[in-house]
């Protein structure tokens, strides 16, 4: 960084600050404005400089829709500007991890991940924090950083962008709306996983007690109900319930998964069980077109509609269910042999 207390916001070509909602720069929703600092007010890095106030103010704005906090301050900048007042020599003063301790971290995470395939892997790191990590090549770009500012060439297996994109669906909402710790996000997140663990040690049981129809139709009527107590977090912001709805979210699934993985093997004749799976298995490629939809709806109009758009999609597909034949078999059917199909 550079002295700039002694020049103010207009000689270093800053953008005005407007008291009028601007758009998001990720979801497009209103961003109003939220809070301002000095412009030598570095972050909370431990061993950084803390120097003199500069007099300039950057007004930061946050998203009424997905939270993003952002700063349009710099918005008319070129690249030389950005090095010149920030990434210039002293910029490590203010961020002494930068060069060492943080881009190590980051690469031996992401070599240990990919550990089996690093041999035949050329690897982009955007950003410049990875560094060549045993990689067949990693190239380094950073337009900040003069021996990595050349644009790379070439197609790339694998690209890694360490503090350059950092946005989700579900994180951002329990973030702002929900006001969870990484922590916390992260052990609501499990709760899903917890869910489908429990369903499948009942399952056994559950369909020993209750008729092997009303089993099937639990998996989506839990969805539902997984969606519906998500989307009451909406109202009622509390984190257990977003744990709920994961965890019913888990529970379900996985004793629809296993009641109709039982019937459809109990009514195809062995040798048409491997096409009627391959079909089942082909309707996997709707998930992709769902996700799509989700973040179309969820940077569109934001998270609190994608969720309320959940409840209704797994409200219909409880009803299609429910409305089925299936729902109404009291056991599991008898196994059917090759015998009840004539031969193709």
């Amino acid at each position: 960084m550079s002295a700039t207390h002694e020049m103010s916001a207009t000689q270093l070509g800053l953008r005005p600050a407007s008291a009028t909602a601007l758009s998001c720069k990720i979801c497009h929703g209103p961003a109003a404005l939220f809070g301002v600092v000095d412009m030598h007010r570095p972050c909370e890095i431990p061993n950084g400089v803390r120097p003199p106030l500069s007099g300039v103010p950057i007004y930061y704005r946050r998203c009424a829709t997905c939270g993003f906090l952002f700063t349009d301050a710099f918005d008319d900048w070129s690249i030389d500007q950005f090095k010149t007042h920030i990434y210039n020599d002293g910029y490590l003063a203010f961020d002494p991890d930068y060069a060492g301790k943080r881009p190590i971290s980051c690469a031996n995470m992401v070599a240990q991940f990919w550990a089996a395939h690093k041999s035949n892997t050329r690897v982009l790191d955007f950003g410049g924090v990875l560094r060549a990590s045993g990689f067949l090549d990693a190239v380094t770009y950073d337009p900040m950083v003069p021996e990595h500012a050349g644009r790379p060439d070439g197609k790339f297996d694998l690209v890694t962008c360490f503090e350059t994109l950092e946005h989700a669906v579900f994180v951002p909402y329990a973030v702002r709306h929900l006001a969870l710790s990484a922590t916390s996000v992260g052990t609501t997140l499990a709760m899903y996983g917890a869910g489908m663990v429990v369903g499948a040690l009942v399952a056994t049981r559950v369909m020993r007690r209750l008729a092997f129809g009303t089993v099937i139709g639990l998996g989506p009527v839990c969805g539902f109900v997984a969606a519906g107590v998500m989307a009451l977090t909406t109202v009622v912001a509390m984190p257990l319930l977003a744990g709920l709805s994961f965890f019913l979210l888990g529970v379900g699934p996985i004793l629809w998964v296993i009641s109709t993985t039982t019937l459809r093997q109990s009514v195809t004749p062995p040798r048409l069980l491997g096409r009627v799976s391959a079909i089942n298995i082909l309707s996997y490629g709707a998930r992709p077109l769902g996700s799509a939809i989700g973040a179309i709806v969820g940077g569109l109009y934001g998270a609190e509609t994608c969720l309320y758009l959940a409840v209704a999609i797994f409200g219909a597909q409880a009803m299609v269910i429910l409305l089925s034949p299936a729902v109404s078999l009291a056991r599991q059917p008898e196994m059917i042999g090759d015998e009840a199909v004539p031969a193709c």
